[in-house]
């Protein structure tokens, strides 16, 4: 999934870039990152040991050193830098939970789930782990969202807006459900600019 210069992995990330993208317009978003660098969440873990190999002449004994854990790494999707005016008006004292955690400083650490990952091993088990870990070797809260959710509670950027309808007429068993240029997203959309006069 190419944007720009970057490629993402998933939709739902390309999505986010835009919402990040247009929060920068406002000046509510200093700058992003995407996957900005890898943690060493455990060490490789190896064991040491002698071989000895009975040949017919003579005893082989080698050193030998045998890998019993791979190193563990874990990779933020973004790294955002949320401006002075930004965290002034929108995170410092939110009524709600802010849309995102802010730490050491003005930035936030963000990790993308997709829509319908459901339960899935990443969604389920490595990401809370991978989580915890995190806030205790690095004191950093990776938080967890889904960009979908999200839009929806605030606004949905104007890029996906456009792309989240129906390229052609949606039948199915002769019954019109949709027409072309209708709303794919299952709710209606707001922009930025109206959900800001919300707040």
């Amino acid at each position: 999934m190419k944007f720009t210069n970057i490629t993402y992995r998933n939709t739902e990330e390309l999505y986010f870039s835009y919402y990040l993208d247009e929060l920068i317009e406002q000046n509510i978003v200093e700058s992003y990152k995407y996957e900005p660098e890898s943690f060493e969440l455990t060490p490789k873990v190896t064991f040491n040991y002698i071989k000895t190999t009975v040949l017919k002449t003579k005893t082989k004994i080698e050193d030998k050193t045998k890998a019993l854990l791979h190193k563990h790494c874990y990779t933020p999707d973004f790294k955002i830098e949320v401006s002075k005016l930004g965290f002034n008006t929108m995170f410092s004292n939110a009524q709600d939970l802010p849309i995102f955690i802010v730490e050491h400083g003005f930035h936030c650490w963000v990790d993308i789930k997709g829509q319908f990952a459901g339960k899935t091993n990443s969604t389920q088990y490595t990401f809370p782990l991978n989580q915890k870990w995190m806030y205790d070797k690095y004191s950093i809260y990776v938080q967890k969202i889904k960009p979908f959710d999200l839009f929806k509670a605030t606004f949905t950027p104007k890029k996906v807006i456009e792309e989240m309808v129906y390229k052609r007429d949606y039948i199915k068993k002769g019954k019109l459900l949709a027409k072309q240029g209708d709303n794919r997203l299952g709710y209606e959309p707001i922009t930025l600019e109206t959900w800001m006069k919300k707040l």
